[in-house]
């Protein structure tokens, strides 16, 4: 159920009076814009998605190169020992 701030501030005046009424319709009004806002931070855009992705990737090849890097240095050790053992 959809209620407009001028639907909720003509229930609330025939409650109460009319500044209290004006007042209490302004608060909510406000709250739900805030709760709204909150809300749609929580969720990712196209563009955070893309941003995740390209991180992800750059970080991937950081640790692929390292690994090879590792690698490579771990062989060499290796095929060092194994000729000074001739």
């Amino acid at each position: 159920m959809t209620i407009t701030t001028t639907k909720l501030y003509q229930i609330l005046s025939e409650l109460t009076n009319k500044e209290t009424a004006e007042t209490m319709a302004n608060y909510i009004e406000e709250k739900v814009k805030e709760d709204v806002q909150s809300q749609t931070k929580l969720f990712l855009t196209k563009d955070d998605k893309i941003d995740i992705i390209d991180r992800l990737n750059r970080h991937f090849l950081i640790l692929l190169s390292t690994l090879l890097t590792v690698g490579g240095i771990l062989i060499g050790l290796f095929l060092n020992m194994i000729s000074k053992m001739h």
